[in-house]
């Protein structure tokens, strides 16, 4: 779901914070100004959550690139007041999720 599909539903459904995607955050902020993005949020009375870490494990390359552009990211979403990260890390191996599965 997009941002304003995000915001839209937690207030149609009454929840309280909206888990969003950072870069689409830093974007629009970059793009429209950051008091957009809070007037978003706060038109619905919705709260900003929190935020996927955008780094991917499985590339090295690309983890170093996404590491670089965290400080920015970072940076820009708290001034939404959004300081809760969550990062999911999945088993890297078939019979890792087999066996978590069968726990």
């Amino acid at each position: 779901l997009s941002l304003d599909e995000s915001i839209s539903l937690a207030k149609q459904t009454g929840f309280e914070g909206v888990t969003f995607d950072v870069r689409e955050v830093a974007a629009l902020a970059d793009e429209r100004g950051i008091e957009l993005v809070r007037s978003l949020f706060a038109d619905a009375g919705v709260r900003p959550a929190s935020w996927g870490l955008p780094v991917g494990y499985r590339n090295e390359a690309r983890l170093q690139q996404e590491l670089e552009a965290l400080p920015r990211l970072a940076t820009r979403i708290a001034k939404l007041g959004a300081t809760r990260v969550r990062y999911t890390q999945l088993p890297s191996h078939r019979s890792e999720i087999v066996a978590i599965l069968d726990w």
